[in-house]
């Protein structure tokens, strides 16, 4: 026999087995002898019997429940003595803190309003004395802008001349002068190091040639030491003067310059999608408004990426700038043209012109932007790329600079003048793709991204991506 029971709520296990126990005694009294289960129905009348147990069980449950209580008390105050008065009273005193207690206030949520430091304080919710424990290691975060160029962001270590081995450098011919047949093995060592940093293989070969061509026929010395420092300091030359170009930017400088001649500025920023172009165009706006004091305009030319306008627009409410834009899915020439006329009738001193990052392979997009520098003709471009790619920065670099070209030939010819290499914190001493992306374009890297922050912009240093390679 199986007897089921469904009781609402939970119940103690030793409750329920004392009410089963109870039941089945009960019920089965109620059973006759030699009862045929399948011919006759069995007893219906059980629900009087049954909640005359049940009341049973809950009253023996509760004078159960009522002595352990006394028997417990009464245990309490013979163990506390004097004591308990005092848990007394302090029970009390808890009581009357939580009477006290004021209500919660809800909390307010205003996604128009400015946010202040006054309502961040309200959020914070972490500990007092431990935000002033951390307080140091905090402010090693958040310095003031420093635009000087940063050695310090590559280690070089493990430059390449330092990665040879230095017998290469004593299996030379009895001739008085180098040969080629002497180098030959150390300039593929050598390219084969810098393959490793990033460069891309065309770049390596343009630098193997050179260095060969500056090497043969030097004089032979009878040290592998002193070889090897002829070999590292053409090497270091060779690579200086691909870094060096011709044209050098000083954005800071052409912007004041344009500004005591009361022109506007115009920059734009273009680039492949996700490198960050929108972020670095904040940095580059914090920059020439902290140490150029200028008055700056931002022209939201990206009207296709879902979520621009809104990231420009965060960044202008934290830079205290104006933002020019008209939404998605219209021309974005026609809008850089209407912001830099707006610009120039309110007396701004520089506009900055973000655009949609597309890949080099999309023509339509391409030969749009082709047309957004035709129609407006900044005064300067900046191309935005990784420096974490290798070889593909070339073909970047050369679709780009083709689009611009082919848009621009029947008037003002115009290409890349600048480039900014963004997350240079995170390739360690693979910096080749500096050396590829300058060599392309005979351009200079204007500045280089470390970091996440406004602050987080560096000008680009030659001399700590020699160390790095040579």
């Amino acid at each position: 026999m199986v007897i089921l029971i469904v009781y609402q709520g939970i119940q103690n296990s030793a409750y329920l087995d004392n009410l089963f126990n109870k039941i089945k005694k009960h019920f089965v009294k109620l059973i006759p002898k030699n009862f045929n289960y399948f011919e006759h129905d069995l007893p219906i009348n059980f629900d009087k019997q049954f909640l005359k147990i049940l009341e049973e069980s809950d009253k023996a449950m509760e004078r159960s429940t009522t002595d352990s209580g006394t028997k417990n008390s009464s245990n309490n105050k013979s163990e506390g003595g004097e004591g308990n008065e005092e848990n007394d009273s302090e029970a009390s005193g808890k009581r009357e803190n939580k009477k006290n207690k004021t209500k919660k206030n809800a909390r307010e949520w205003e996604l128009n309003k400015k946010i202040t430091k006054k309502d961040i304080d309200k959020l914070d919710y972490s500990s007092k004395n431990e935000n002033k424990n951390n307080s140091n290691e905090i402010a090693k975060f958040e310095g003031e802008f420093d635009d000087s160029s940063d050695s310090s962001t590559v280690e070089n270590k493990n430059n390449i001349m330092s990665q040879l081995n230095d017998s290469i450098f004593k299996m030379f011919s009895s001739n008085n002068t180098i040969e080629e047949s002497d180098i030959e093995k150390i300039l593929q060592d050598i390219k084969t190091k810098l393959l490793s940093k990033n460069v891309a293989v065309g770049i390596c070969d343009v630098l193997i040639e050179t260095m060969k061509e500056k090497l043969i026929g030097k004089k032979k010395t009878m040290f592998s030491l002193n070889v090897k420092k002829t070999v590292s300091t053409i090497f270091s030359d060779t690579l200086q003067s691909i870094l060096i170009p011709k044209d050098s930017v000083d954005v800071l400088r052409s912007a004041l310059e344009a500004k005591s001649l009361g022109k506007l500025y115009s920059i734009c920023f273009l680039g492949v999608n996700g490198v960050g172009k929108s972020t670095n165009l904040a940095k580059v706006c914090y920059y020439l408004k902290t140490k150029g004091n200028l008055k700056i305009m931002i022209a939201a030319c990206d009207t296709f990426r879902a979520g621009a306008i809104e990231q420009l627009r965060i960044h202008a409410q934290c830079l205290d700038v104006h933002l020019f834009e008209k939404g998605y899915g219209k021309n974005a020439a026609a809008i850089a043209k209407d912001a830099i006329t707006y610009a120039k009738k309110e007396k701004y001193d520089v506009i900055l012109i973000d655009t949609a990052g597309r890949m080099q392979d999309n023509e339509p997009l391409m030969r749009s932007l082709g047309k957004l520098i035709l129609i407006n003709n900044p005064d300067l471009i900046l191309f935005v790329g990784e420096a974490l790619v290798g070889n593909d920065a070339i073909d970047q670099l050369k679709k780009f600079n083709q689009t611009l070209v082919d848009a621009t030939c029947d008037t003002n010819k115009r290409t890349i003048d600048g480039i900014i290499l963004t997350k240079f914190d995170t390739v360690d001493d693979k910096v080749g793709t500096a050396l590829s992306m300058v060599y392309l374009t005979g351009k200079p890297i204007v500045f280089v991204g470390v970091g996440q922050k406004y602050t987080h912009l560096k000008k680009f240093n030659v001399n700590m991506v020699v160390k790095a390679l040579s």
